[in-house]
């Protein structure tokens, strides 16, 4: 939810709603349809203890929905009648950006609202207006929730399943395509609603000149003549597989393992030479500064300095992911209970800042990638149902201005892995298969509006 103001002035009385014509049912007791009627209504006022015969307003199935969307909602509580009506509301006001549609009368307890979600619909917790035909109106506080319009990126053709890891400033995906865990037998690069193969393997990450980091072993994909072509990077000795893990956004540096020892892989004059790191390496920006799981390395006159990053107080098991060209990272620690906290370090002049707490949706959090704007996406655990003991998970963005925010799921989990400095993000969902978690994710891209 949006940290904007809420005030709530439950002083002002509410507008009338102006109710549509009601169309004339039998004593059969047909459903009732009520139409659209006209925007614009304001409506601030928290509700004292409801009158006598004033509706109550207690849940909504589904309570969720993207921006973007038309669904029927099913409002439940008491107090209804033929000719009710289902409102949205965001800060005291109805929102023109959430338009129903048509409002169905069930029973007394039960309505059934069609609504349209507008594209840039703000995404919130919006509170739930029902209006009888006598005036009688009830308000279910934060019953809905909006979530950030949501792009399934699909699968390559004969797989189930697939992931989307990195997105470039011009927009173009990617990521794995498969049919087991982790989704990444085939390598994926979509463009402008395309998906196309570029080759077999796990994909890690991805150039702004469209050179494609594959893994495992550390190799780098390019499209020469309209077809894409592997290069394996050199490796050192060692009975170890290589694994490539960030690239510059230029191409030129790659950080990895090879023969058991942290390297960059450096392109000279067309060839790739390895270099040894002291440490690890997770990603490199375009600086040429080094995440490693606990900090940062830097290189001047030809030296490698540590950089250590402190976890929150009480926290252990530092994990810091990637860093933004400007220096900033994020990741994550763990309290004294395990639960995972996203974290930020930001660069400042003279070093790393002491760690700042990104939030959650209700549980353990991680934060993935950062922009050069300083925005966050993630995951987090949120409340609610879990299989094996495990709790569903949510993709997160998180801003200076509004915190953290959750991107919602197709269904039961998501997560965001990427963004790029438009605001775009990727990652993939989950829907549920038997009502648990064994559902195949699939790639998804979010747009902010």
């Amino acid at each position: 939810m949006s940290n904007r103001l809420r005030c709530w002035r439950w002083d002002v009385r509410f507008l009338c709603f102006a109710l549509a014509s009601v169309a004339l049912v039998s004593a059969c007791g047909e459903e009732e349809l009520v139409g659209p009627v006209d925007r614009g209504i304001t409506v601030a006022g928290k509700p004292s203890a409801p009158s006598t015969g004033d509706p109550i307003v207690t849940a909504t199935v589904p309570n969720t929905a993207p921006q973007d969307t038309t669904l029927d909602v099913q409002v439940s509580g008491s107090g209804f009648d033929r000719g009710s009506r289902v409102d949205m509301a965001l800060d005291g006001i109805v929102s023109a950006k959430v338009k129903t549609n048509s409002t169905r009368f069930v029973n007394k307890t039960t309505l059934i609202a069609n609504i349209t979600i507008a594209v840039d619909a703000d995404p919130d917790l919006y509170d739930i207006l029902v209006t009888t035909t006598k005036g009688k109106r009830g308000i279910g506080i934060e019953l809905f929730e909006i979530s950030y319009a949501m792009t399934e990126l699909g699968t390559l053709p004969g797989d189930e399943a697939s992931d989307a890891n990195n997105i470039s400033e011009t927009g173009e995906i990617v990521g794995g395509s498969g049919n087991s865990r982790p989704y990444r037998s085939r390598i994926f690069i979509w463009t402008n609603g395309l998906m196309q193969e570029v080759g077999s393997g796990v994909v890690r990450s991805a150039s702004e000149n469209r050179r494609v980091l594959g893994t495992e072993p550390a190799s780098v994909w390019q499209e020469v003549g309209g077809a894409w072509q592997e290069t394996i990077l050199p490796t050192l000795p060692g009975p170890m597989l290589s694994g490539a893990n960030g690239i510059s956004p230029d191409g030129t540096a790659i950080v990895g393992v090879t023969g058991g020892q942290a390297v960059v892989w450096r392109e000279v004059a067309g060839n790739w030479t390895i270099e040894s790191l002291p440490g690890g390496g997770i990603d490199i920006n375009a600086n040429g500064m080094i995440v490693d799981a606990g900090g940062v390395w830097t290189k001047e006159f030809g030296t490698w300095t540590f950089h250590a990053l402190t976890p929150l107080s009480g926290g252990t098991n530092i994990l810091a992911w990637t860093i933004n060209d400007h220096g900033d990272v994020v990741g994550r620690d763990e309290d004294g209970t395990g639960v995972m906290r996203a974290i930020l370090w930001r660069k400042t002049p003279t070093g790393w800042a002491a760690p700042e707490y990104l939030g959650s949706l209700g549980g353990g959090s991680s934060a993935t990638a950062i922009n050069n704007a300083g925005h966050v996406v993630g995951y987090s655990e949120v409340p609610g149902e879990s299989h094996d003991d495990l709790r569903h998970q949510h993709a997160f963005l998180w801003t200076p201005l509004d915190g953290m925010v959750d991107l919602g799921s197709r269904d039961t989990d998501s997560i965001a892995w990427d963004i790029n400095d438009l605001g775009q993000i990727v990652g993939a969902s989950r829907k549920a298969a038997g009502g648990n978690f064994s559902g195949a994710f699939t790639a998804v891209l979010w747009e902010l509006q």
